[in-house]
């Protein structure tokens, strides 16, 4: 039988283990032409051409969400009961997992370093934790707070497995509520949200029903045990 100690070595090992080069390549190249698209896109209105601040600042925010749809898509598979019953992919779907969040925390920082660098966003550096003094969209840039505040408990706590062994896992199931967060702010803080109406809805339909799935199925083992009987 494993030790206590033995499994708890082994949970804190497995959520280190890095993604492979390869996969880590695959995700830059396909963030590089999704960013390169969105920005090649803005930049043939001529509304938004001679914006080089917002164009770099909205593709980031674009990527950046879609990376985090896709982060949490996969955290949901991970976790669903069917994963544990019999699909058993955690191995392949995992480092892509692993490798998408770092991704998007540098689309996610490039964004807010360019919102507050830009001259004509009307966002500053103190909006950022106080967003209703904002004059740009205050309860749009609300929604972006609270989830980037949520996201950064996240990931303090996702780095320290070992020593937030009790609550880290919980915490990490507020990723849905995060997404949730910045949809909202995507939808209603973007200058230009009407032109990507199609792409929010998709997502957000898509996102709501893996959700509901992976809380709507119920673990087969969990079905099928036994109670022992006293010999």
């Amino acid at each position: 039988m494993i030790s206590r100690v033995e499994s708890k070595k082994k949970s804190s090992l497995s959520f280190k283990t890095s993604a492979p080069l390869s996969v880590w390549l695959i995700v830059w190249l396909v963030v590089a032409l999704l960013t390169g698209f969105a920005v090649w896109g803005l930049s043939q209105n001529p509304l938004y051409a001679t914006k080089s601040f917002w164009l770099v600042s909205r593709a980031a925010a674009v990527a950046s969400y879609l990376m985090l749809t896709v982060t949490v898509i996969l955290g949901l598979l991970l976790s669903h009961p069917r994963n544990k019953d019999t699909w058993q992919s955690s191995k392949l779907m995992l480092p892509w997992h692993q490798a998408i969040i770092p991704i998007f925390i540098s689309l996610l920082t490039t964004h807010l370093l360019f919102t507050v660098l830009d001259a004509k966003s009307g966002v500053l550096p103190i909006n950022i934790l106080s967003p209703l003094s904002a004059h740009y969209r205050p309860y749009a840039m609300l929604f972006g707070s609270l989830g980037l505040g949520m996201l950064v408990i996240v990931l303090l706590t996702s780095l320290w497995p070992g020593v937030f062994r009790s609550t880290w896992l919980k915490i990490h199931r507020i990723a849905p509520i995060i997404w949730v967060a910045v949809w909202i702010h995507g939808m209603f803080a973007g200058t230009d949200a009407f032109n990507l109406y199609d792409m929010y809805l998709f997502t957000g339909i898509f996102v709501i029903g893996v959700l509901m799935w992976r809380y709507w199925v119920k673990p087969l083992r969990a079905a099928k045990k036994v109670p022992l009987q006293d010999k």
